[in-house]
């Protein structure tokens, strides 16, 4: 099974906010970067994976699209900080999230520049 080992390393995913932007991170270093005065648009929705139901985040910037899922390391920070750089993000955002129905299929915009 070492085939399947390498390979899931190879996709290992780590997410990383600072005061400039958020940056995506594999096995091998930065893959994708999107700064917060570029984002355009946040939507935040529930992924139904056959059985659970996986949090995802989509920043829609202008020149870019970066999606995040709840099982990346850092997705947890990442949940804290995004209101604080991005304020008109509600602070509960994750846990209304959460607490919607199971399986479904609502598409929340979290932000959306005016």
């Amino acid at each position: 099974m070492k085939w399947f080992s390498r390979k899931k390393e190879q996709y290992a995913v780590r997410i990383a906010c600072d005061p400039d932007g958020v940056s995506v991170f594999g096995a091998s270093g930065e893959i994708h970067r999107i700064v917060w005065a570029e984002i355009e648009r946040v939507l935040a929705y529930k992924k139904d994976c056959f059985g659970y139901d996986q949090i995802q985040v989509t920043l829609i910037g202008s020149s870019k699209t970066v999606s995040l899922t709840e099982e990346e390391a850092g997705f947890t920070e990442f949940v804290t900080d995004l209101p604080q750089y991005l304020p008109p993000v509600p602070r509960e955002w994750y846990v209304a999230l959460v607490a919607s129905p199971a399986f479904d299929a609502t598409i929340h915009t979290l932000y959306q520049r005016s």
